[in-house]
């Protein structure tokens, strides 16, 4: 269908300066009902193939999730894994910034989500080491791209967000003071004590 639309449209440009005003009007449909009849088909396919797409991303993020420890771990990987050509796994990822930005954002995202929960105390560098970062400057530059904030900011966050002794929330920011231990009764006395005689 491509090539006759080629063809037929290559044919018009060339008769077209010789042409009658009224000749080119009766041309008009036909030439909009051929543009829909080769347009059509490959919309139906494209729309029909989405869910079959969607499928396969949502199977090539968990596989990321699982494998993503593993620095190497990259487009060739993930296409074996799939059991897909490289050049099929380039065009499904075409539409999300390529195979290796979708990679290394679920990495990215597994880790802010990681340093955003007050379950987990793995240091900063542990964390992007398990997400398959290696040197921590590289994963601190990845992370304030993506986020606009650097990991430490993160850790940070979620952390003034933590509720307080009294199971109130603190404003980001505030410090939290712990309750020290109680001084001895007979220290308490002799404070009471040198109080009194001063007075």
């Amino acid at each position: 269908m491509a090539g006759l639309l080629a063809g037929f449209m290559d044919t018009l440009c060339r008769l077209l300066p010789n042409m009658s005003a009224e000749h080119a009007h009766s041309l008009s449909a036909a030439t909009r009902a051929l543009v829909a009849a080769c347009v059509t088909p490959c919309l139906l396919r494209t729309i029909g193939d989405l869910p079959h797409a969607s499928r396969l991303i949502d199977r090539a993020r968990l596989l990321v999730r699982q494998n993503m420890a593993c620095p190497e771990f990259g487009p060739r990987h993930l296409a074996r894994l799939l059991a897909m050509s490289r050049s099929k796994l380039y065009r499904l990822f075409e539409n999300h910034g390529g195979v290796g930005h979708f990679i290394n954002r679920e990495r990215l995202r597994e880790a802010h989500r990681r340093l955003s929960s007050h379950q987990d105390v793995a240091s900063i560098h542990v964390i992007g080491n398990e997400v398959g970062f290696l040197d921590h400057s590289t994963f601190s530059r990845a992370f304030r791209r993506e986020f606009g904030y650097s990991p430490t900011e993160a850790r940070l966050r979620s952390q003034a967000q933590q509720p307080s002794p009294t199971g109130t929330f603190l404003p980001e920011g505030t410090m939290r003071l712990e309750p020290g231990p109680m001084p001895p009764a007979s220290s308490r006395r002799d404070t009471a004590a040198t109080g009194a005689t001063q007075a």
